[in-house]
């Protein structure tokens, strides 16, 4: 799960209030395990110290390039000559993510560690365990035998029997799915929304990583989720992977969070939909037969598509007039029927990965650096292609 949740591009205000809520993490982690701990510093604990913040009575926005009574300008871990805006935490708070964030480190060493057997290369996951181990005693001891506690402990182990015994892909996804859910109702007293919010994550984070994971894993003769069972890409797994969005949107909506991180979060939720959709068009593609796909030259009006760039996303370049607008090139725009399942994936626009559409835009990438290239060896001046 770990990277899951990155940011996305914001403007210098959302910015200043991501960064600010990064570095508190970062330097909770130093204070309570020492600087060389602050290495395991995560989008994923950013998401979490983010919800926080905008929950907690008080919380304002980060004026654009100053500061307020919830931000300070400290010096940075990492550079200690820089100064880097650091979101102010209560003590409890900031000593139990760095707890949570130092058990979650060594659940994912030893899940590392499980899908590394094959390969031999588990030497340096022992290293960075038996570097961490005393820390994680110390977290373990500090949690206590607390709900959470117990959840992080077990998940490991949790996993990897549900991988074992040919479990539902239900059965897969369901520890990660609690453990986010028990996590995140630890921020507040508002249990209920936490963690559905922690529920839906944990599931759209799994499927995102099965998705992308699955051509690798595949290649290595690792396990995933989808090929363990037979789960390709069909309408009841787009179903999945939207109720589970759905259900991250309906759990913020009902959360009184403050403006500008009710923003910022809904950034990074979105782009992780828009992650998920691109590794579920991806693997569309690869399940494909080549016979399947005619190259783009071939299909009528293919052009069109190349010409209009009307999406800002990377793979979307197709009009949203419906089939008949792209020739037959885009059988996926949300007009057209045949990939309606497909376009549910797709927020950013009204259509998303067209027909070849990725080969199409190498290739026309290439075709205009050859056309300046020769411009310069001729040292003539050339207006830039496609017209801007």
């Amino acid at each position: 799960m770990y990277g899951a949740l990155r940011p996305p591009r914001l403007d210098a205000q959302d910015r200043l209030l991501y960064r600010s809520s990064y570095c508190a993490g970062c330097h909770a982690l130093r204070q309570w395990g020492g600087r060389s701990l602050s290495l395991l510093t995560t989008y994923d604990q950013t998401f979490w110290v983010l919800t926080y913040a905008g929950l907690s009575e008080g919380t304002s926005r980060c004026a654009e390039g100053g500061e307020t009574s919830t931000v300070e300008w400290r010096p940075c871990t990492a550079l200690p000559f820089r100064r880097v805006p650091v979101r102010t935490l209560p003590a409890e708070v900031a000593e139990r993510m760095a707890r949570v964030s130092t058990l979650l480190a060594d659940a994912k060493l030893l899940d590392d560690l499980a899908d590394d057997a094959r390969r031999g290369r588990r030497w340096m996951k022992r290293l960075v365990r038996g570097w961490l181990s005393a820390r994680v005693r110390r977290a373990r001891r500090e949690l206590g035998d607390s709900t959470l506690a117990g959840r992080l402990d077990a998940w490991p182990a949790q996993q990897a029997r549900v991988e074992s015994r040919g479990s539902s892909l239900e059965e897969l996804i369901a520890p990660t799915r609690e453990t986010l859910a028990e996590l995140f109702a630890e921020i507040a007293s508002l249990e209920p929304p936490l963690r559905d919010l922690g529920d839906g994550l944990g599931e759209a984070i799994y499927l995102f990583d099965a998705l992308n994971d699955f051509e690798r894993d595949r290649r290595r003769g690792e396990f995933n989720a989808l090929a363990a069972t037979g789960s390709g890409p069909c309408a009841s797994l787009a179903s999945k992977i939207e109720a589970c969005f759905q259900q991250v949107d309906r759990a913020l909506d009902r959360l009184p969070l403050e403006i500008g991180h009710r923003r910022v979060l809904d950034r990074v939720v979105l782009r992780l939909r828009h992650r998920t959709g691109r590794a579920w068009s991806e693997l569309v593609a690869a399940s494909r037969s080549p016979f399947d796909t005619l190259p783009a030259r071939w299909v009528p009006q293919a052009g069109v598509c190349d010409a209009l760039e009307c999406c800002s996303c990377e793979g979307a370049e197709c009009c949203a007039g419906g089939t008949e607008g792209c020739g037959g090139a885009a059988e996926c725009c949300t007009s057209g029927e045949s990939g309606a399942t497909v376009c549910e994936l797709c927020t950013c626009c009204d259509c998303c990965l067209c027909w070849d559409a990725e080969l199409r835009r190498d290739r026309r990438e290439k075709r205009k650096e050859r056309r300046q290239r020769r411009a310069q060896e001729s040292g003539e001046s050339r207006p830039p292609y496609p017209p801007q």
